[in-house]
């Protein structure tokens, strides 16, 4: 599949013009992308055209002016889906995954495990009889005399993340492999008759989503990235977090460019109350919680979540979806468990170690990221 067939399939996924992909245009050049053992660099152009797309018709939705055309630079998409290696805060290199998270040989093939968080990696070694203390060559040690699956569903029932790597044919006959294969790429619901109004360009009309109010309820990567996104575009992004929760700082640094951030806890009247006060005045609302578990909140009626927002979007399937609740977990190992995992016949390739060149110092994180952004990270 070419990369022009890619960006048709993902812009028809979303039901639009099917001659709008004409508008693009690209400035090829090889990238550290092309290098990957999966397709990452057709993905990485083809989603970053079709979202320049989708915001090239809502700046002209708003202006009420002709839909502008879209460039897309490969080299400056390889940087945006690099950027977790090439920021830099004060000189440091951060830390994407934790010693104990990666891909382990196991006793009948392999498991990827995620123990970024201190509660992840607390759980995936109780569950394996581990002390606290393990190290990597320890757990290597029990992964490998345990079969994939035993370990996926005792980590799992732990409350921890490790998922077997399983092929393409396995994978196709797995019950959730079948209930992934039916659901759409991307999918639409409206919510009220003929949809919400656009509202009026902001102050910044050279940016699609300028003045717009995005609530982020998201954490880890995927909902991270995409509302990054929205940011960059010019939407005003706040992003909330449960008081309790831990998050890695470095990954802050890279995905919390251009947002506000508060701690809000949902398990209080108060801040059930200052959160439905948000909810009224945002125009998006971006979620990475399962179906259900928001509406489950104590006094909190279903109806608000009907008049909330002009949209709600899940950048990502629901975690776990499936015929039966599935463990949740980041996109690396949601990947392992629902995408035909390993295109490696004898195990996953060392990692490379790579040797960005330094960004300059982030002004603010409440600051627009869009001019920081392009000095960081396109090359």
């Amino acid at each position: 599949m070419t990369d022009d067939d890619l960006v048709r399939e993902l812009w028809a996924a979303l039901d639009g013009p099917p001659d709008a992909p004409e508008r693009i245009t690209r400035d090829r050049a090889p990238t550290a992308l092309d290098r990957a053992a999966l397709p990452a660099a057709a993905l990485a152009r083809a989603t970053v055209a079709v979202c320049s797309l989708a915001a090239a018709e809502l700046a002209a939705a708003r202006s009420g002016g002709p839909v502008p055309p879209v460039r897309v630079r490969d080299r400056a998409v390889d940087g945006a889906f690099r950027s977790d290696r090439l920021v830099r805060l004060d000189g440091r290199a951060p830390v994407t995954f934790a010693p104990l998270s990666g891909f382990w040989r196991a006793a009948d093939g392999w498991v990827r495990t995620h123990a970024n968080y201190p509660h992840h990696r607390a759980r995936l070694l109780g569950a394996l009889g581990l002390p606290q203390d393990a190290g990597p060559s320890e757990l290597a040690a029990v992964l490998a005399g345990r079969d994939a699956a035993a370990t996926e569903e005792a980590v799992y029932a732990a409350g921890g993340l490790a998922v077997a790597v399983r092929d393409r044919d396995t994978w196709a006959r797995h019950p959730q492999g079948v209930a992934a294969a039916a659901q759409p790429l991307a999918g639409r619901r409206p919510l009220a008759p003929g949809g919400a109004p656009l509202p009026p360009p902001g102050r910044e009309p050279g940016y699609a989503a300028a003045g717009l109010r995005v609530l982020d309820l998201t954490r880890v990567l995927a909902g991270p990235v995409a509302t990054r996104t929205l940011a960059l575009l010019g939407a005003e992004v706040l992003r909330l977090d449960a008081p309790w929760l831990p998050e890695s700082q470095d990954a802050l640094d890279d995905t919390g460019m251009g947002k506000r951030s508060a701690r809000l806890d949902l398990a209080t009247a108060d801040g059930r109350a200052a959160f439905g006060r948000l909810l009224e005045r945002a125009d998006v609302v971006v979620t990475g919680y399962r179906p259900g578990a928001l509406e489950a909140l104590e006094g909190w009626p279903r109806r608000n979540w009907r008049r909330a927002g002009r949209g709600w979007w899940w950048p990502s399937s629901p975690r776990g979806g499936g015929p039966a609740p599935g463990p949740g977990g980041g996109a690396s190992t949601v990947w392992c468990r629902r995408r035909a995992a390993s295109p490696w016949p004898s195990g996953p390739p060392a990692r490379r170690t790579p040797r960005p060149a330094p960004c300059p110092p982030r002004p603010s994180t409440t600051a627009p990221a869009t001019s920081w952004r392009r000095r960081c990270c396109a090359p």
